[in-house]
């Protein structure tokens, strides 16, 4: 560590070891690139290819401690290479990926070859995730006495695929989960209240006159308008609550974890009277208010479709009462 990068600065308590050290890496390097070419055995090459190299190259000892790094690391982490001396790779790991780390250390130890994603925090202002290779590095015996390894940023790569995740399971417009994430969270509400003896509520709320709004105002100030129902809704459910557009101005909210009916009827209530008493409902001199319609496990069913759709009948029955009110499930509602 701590070298400039110039040839005639290289540390000569590198050169001894360096040969056997850089093709160990070019071994490892260059299978995983699949170059069609074989290297001299030239120290002068072989050097270089480690220097060059756009991904980050790290000799560790047997403990995982920082030996030698390229020049890529640094940019990377955006700290000089001579910081990084002596560090342990592990500490350069966020906390929660560290034990995934040091489990990958040891089957290296073991001669096994590891590759995993990690999430790398020292040095840049947001940690950075990282695709790492690591692969052990032997003696002429065969036996372990370090370790090469070779980390590449793939930030990039993660932002996109968090962003196809968000497209895939969120909706554009209100940023709620959608149709698909609110499915897969009851399903798991109802799997735990299954085995804990819980109860789950379900509300369907539709926006009243939204149509009506909807040519009165403009289709601009009719999705301000769903915005604004999410973000309310939002506001007023407790955290382990989830609220999803469900479709055009209909939103479905799941309240898992309930003990008892009243329960749930409490967090009804306040959403209601949030509601109402909510002045981002009005635009100009018109007021839009919700329908709620609820339904709630297991007393009013024990599958998601059926207690979805017995809550939107008593929604339908508070949109029959005038709207802007909510309405428990009752088997009279139920024509099938």
């Amino acid at each position: 560590m701590g070298w400039s990068g110039r040839d005639k600065d290289w540390p000569q308590s590198e050169t001894t070891n360096f040969k056997g050290f850089a093709r160990g890496v070019a071994k490892s390097y260059l299978s995983d690139a699949q170059y069609g070419f074989s290297l001299r055995e030239d120290e002068y090459l072989y050097r270089r290819l480690v220097l060059d190299a756009p991904e980050a190259i790290l000799h560790l000892d047997a403990t995982g401690r920082i030996e030698f790094a390229n020049p890529a690391l640094d940019q990377i982490l955006q700290v000089p290479g001579e910081d990084l001396a002596g560090e342990l790779l592990v500490d350069l790991v966020a906390e929660e990926h560290r034990v995934v780390l040091e489990a990958a250390l040891a089957q290296v130890r073991r001669g096994a070859r590891q590759t995993l994603e990690i999430l790398l925090q020292r040095g840049a202002e947001t940690p950075l995730w990282a695709f790492v290779a690591i692969s052990p590095l032997r003696e002429y015996t065969d036996k372990v006495r370090g370790m090469v390894a070779v980390l590449s940023d793939i930030s990039e790569r993660k932002r996109a695929e968090t962003q196809m995740q968000r497209l895939a399971f969120s909706d554009a417009l209100t940023g709620l989960p959608n149709r698909t994430l609110l499915l897969d969270r009851l399903e798991l509400a109802l799997a735990a209240a299954r085995r804990e003896g819980t109860r789950v509520g379900v509300a369907f709320i539709d926006i009243d006159r939204f149509k009506h709004f909807n040519d009165l105002c403009g289709h601009a100030a009719g999705d301000a308008l769903l915005q604004r129902v999410a973000g309310l809704l939002l506001q007023n459910l407790r955290r382990t609550d989830t609220v999803a557009r469900w479709a055009g101005d209909e939103f479905v909210v799941v309240f898992p974890d309930l003990h008892e009916p009243a329960d749930l009827a409490v967090s009804i209530e306040k959403l209601h009277q949030a509601c109402v008493a909510s002045s981002l409902l009005r635009e100009r001199d018109f007021f839009c208010s919700l329908s709620i319609g609820v339904a709630l496990y297991p007393e009013d069913g024990e599958q998601a479709e059926t207690l979805l759709h017995r809550a939107d009948l008593a929604m339908y029955r508070a949109k029959r009462e005038g709207g802007g009110r909510y309405c428990f499930f009752r088997p009279d509602l139920d024509g099938s």
